[in-house]
């Protein structure tokens, strides 16, 4: 190489600045080295980046490669800017907007390597130095903190033609790959050797890790990335997603006069690291602020483990105050910019997971009963009612998203909750218990009460639950007192046919028995039973007789109901018709017990003549019905001696409300054990 008029190549570099922008910031992250020699690829307005790396056993032989077809530099160029560490570069608008800013990332790659061979051809002319960690490092330490270290790397070629470089010099082979790649153009070779790495680089890391640091190496026609040979395309860089926010491409905001495109996407199995979750901020095309990250929405971490999501907002690279953080793994979000941006965010993640668990509750809702309704054919899972399996799926399915699906944990839990529904936990234990006091005849007193404790300790959790129960009845009851003055007749006698406890406790029983009143319906119409209601003219199902028959199962208990509304007095004729049905009945029943209950207004004092008929008006039967719901209630939480502040009597104050509370406490002016639990709880 001939010496006139040739460049001279000199690093320049303040103390320890090798060591702490490039060995510490990225040392053992190779992903976040070749990021960065790709962003000076972008930079140089190159087309096509190859990144070729060998993934050999041997340590010796390992190598990095990122190569362009960008502009490449001249040796001056080299000389006055590459190797003068922390020059700003100018950025200028247009097709590219340049992702370096500081003039730091050139020591990037000794993060991971111990050389560093630089070759680059602009008009036809090339250049090939070297730099060597080792002696870099070493002039560093020779240097005073004050002083500017120099380094001269060692020049392999200046310009001339690459086709004249000693390419046996170079036994990865890939600056001769290099020189065919290039032609007669341009660009720059960043060959890293002496890997510092204790394992291979994946193939399969480095293309996720582009797809993920860049924007640019997907979106744009005029910048693809080879790995080993692979293009970087969605379908081997982006996750494969089950929800995306929009479906195709990108949504725009303008968040305080700046431009922000983002994309969201949610994928079935969250199959990645927790650290790959979340959200990536990126301006112009690379990473600002890496996952995972959520713009400090927490509680959420159930759905934002399946999160991929893509903001891009470039004006933040755009601020004469630097936002971004060196190794563009932050943001400085007390920027008032900046701020902007974070508190978009914060809504709009909220948003984007409201979306996916809408849509991801009604997909698992739909997996959660063919797993039910498959585990029950099987005999796994007790059978359970259609609507039960409804809504027990429906509050499944919120839960089991969050879970694994390899390990049946989301099996385990549907059958632990199917079965606490039933209360099977509870009357196994009651049924093994019961079962230890027959059998045990043989036992001493002591044990035989033993037993007889724990039967008592295990129906706790029973009494608790039918207490919870009353107390959501006695309310009901509550309100019905309202309902019934704005309703006709077929409303409530729907709700009486339904729910026969609205009468009184004691009926539960009991079911309504369409089968005992078309009997004493077609009598009636036939004449074999008394009535005074023309039956003979076609009557709406909704409009029949006021009337609701209910029975046990053996029909041993009938109990007919007569319904008139409290704003009509009851008549001789009311009282005549329900006392004709029972009678008839009683010749149809002997042996069973037969009672009638005549609901309405009795303002002219109607009496009932018979023993087994009632005469009640409305308020007569929900303060009665409710009067008996507070009073099983107290029995109940009077068995269970419940702490005070155990969850379920905060559902009773919650399901009965102030109205049963109260009275709850006037049933226990009557008993000092349930006042005293009532006063501590209160």
């Amino acid at each position: 190489m001939a010496e006139g008029g040739a460049t001279k190549f000199e690093l320049k570099f303040s103390h320890h600045v090798i060591e702490h922008l490039g060995l510490k910031l990225y040392q053992n992250k190779p992903t976040n080295v070749i990021a960065e020699l790709v962003s000076n690829s972008w930079d140089a307005g190159a087309k096509v980046v190859n990144i070729d790396m060998s993934v050999s056993d041997d340590r010796d032989s390992r190598f990095v490669a990122v190569s362009d077809n960008g502009s490449g530099m001249t040796a001056t160029e080299l000389a006055e800017n590459y190797l003068v560490i922390g020059k700003p570069k100018r950025r200028v608008r247009g097709e590219r907007y340049a992702m370096g800013r500081k003039g730091i990332g050139k020591l990037a790659p000794f993060g991971i390597a111990n050389t560093i061979d630089v070759v680059t051809v602009s008009g036809g002319q090339a250049t090939w130095i070297k730099l060597p960690l080792p002696a870099l490092l070493q002039e560093g330490d020779a240097t005073a903190p004050t002083e500017i270290a120099t380094y001269e790397p060692r020049v392999v070629l200046q310009n001339s033609p690459l086709a004249d470089a000693p390419f046996s010099e170079d036994k990865t082979g890939q600056i001769e790959k290099f020189s065919t790649f290039i032609g007669s153009g341009s660009g720059t070779l960043i060959l890293l050797t002496n890997l510092s790495l204790i394992r291979p680089i994946s193939k399969e890391n480095i293309i996720e890790g582009m797809g993920r640091r860049f924007t640019v190496t997907l979106n744009r026609e005029d910048f693809s990335v080879f790995v080993n040979g692979d293009k970087i395309e969605d379908d081997t860089s982006l996750p494969k997603f089950e929800f995306r926010i929009p479906k195709t491409g990108f949504s725009v905001e303008n968040i305080g006069g700046n431009q922000v495109r983002y994309w969201v996407g949610f994928v079935k199995v969250a199959s990645w690291p927790s650290d790959e979750a979340g959200v990536g901020v990126y301006a112009h095309g690379k990473i600002a602020q890496d996952r995972p990250f959520t713009f400090g929405v927490k509680g959420r971490e159930i759905f934002t483990r399946y999160m991929y999501a893509v903001v891009e907002a470039d004006f933040l690279d755009e601020q004469n105050e630097d936002v971004i953080s060196t190794d563009r793994s932050s943001i400085d979000w007390d920027n008032p910019i900046a701020l902007q941006l974070y508190e978009w965010g914060a809504k709009n993640l909220r948003l984007w997971i409201e979306e996916y668990r809408v849509f991801r509750s009604g997909d698992e809702e739909r997996r959660i009963q063919e797993l039910v309704e498959s585990k029950i054919s099987q005999g796994e899972l007790p059978k359970i009612r259609d609507d039960e399996k409804a809504i027990l799926s429906k509050l499944l399915a919120e839960v089991t998203p969050s879970l694994p699906k390899h390990d049946g944990s989301d099996e385990k839990v549907t059958a632990a909750v199917m079965k606490a529904y039933l209360h099977v936990p509870t009357r196994t234990l009651l049924k093994r218990l019961w079962s230890s006091y027959s059998k045990d005849g043989s036992a001493e007193a002591g044990e035989f009460l033993g037993v007889v404790e724990k039967i008592a300790d295990a129906a706790i959790p029973e009494a608790l639950s039918i207490a919870v129960t009353f107390a959501e009845r006695a309310y009901a009851i509550s309100c019905l007192s309202d309902y019934q003055h704005s309703r006709g007749e077929p409303e409530m006698q729907k709700l009486l046919e339904r729910f026969p406890w609205i009468i009184q406790p004691g009926y539960e029983k009991l079911t309504a028995n369409q089968q005992l009143k078309t009997l004493v319906m077609e009598a009636a119409k036939r004449g074999l039973s008394p009535s005074r209601v023309d039956l003979s003219n076609p009557v709406d199902e909704e409009t029949k007789p006021d009337f609701v028959f209910y029975s046990d199962l053996e029909k041993a208990q009938i109990v007919v109901v007569e319904l008139k509304t409290p704003r009509d007095d009851l008549t001789l004729s009311n009282r005549e018709q329900l006392a004709s049905y029972l009678t008839y009945l009683e010749q149809q029943y002997p042996s069973s017990k037969i009672e009638g209950i005549l609901v309405g207004s009795n303002g002219k004092g109607l009496e009932p003549k018979r023993d087994d008929l009632r005469i009640m008006s409305w308020a007569d039967v929900l303060n009665e019905s409710r009067r008996g719901h507070v009073d099983m209630l107290a029995a109940m939480l009077k068995t269970a001696d419940p702490d005070p502040d155990d969850a379920r009597i905060q559902q009773i104050i919650e399901f009965g409300g102030p109205d049963v509370w109260r009275a709850l406490e006037r049933v226990a002016t009557n008993d000092e054990h349930l006042s005293n639990l009532l006063k501590e709880r209160g």
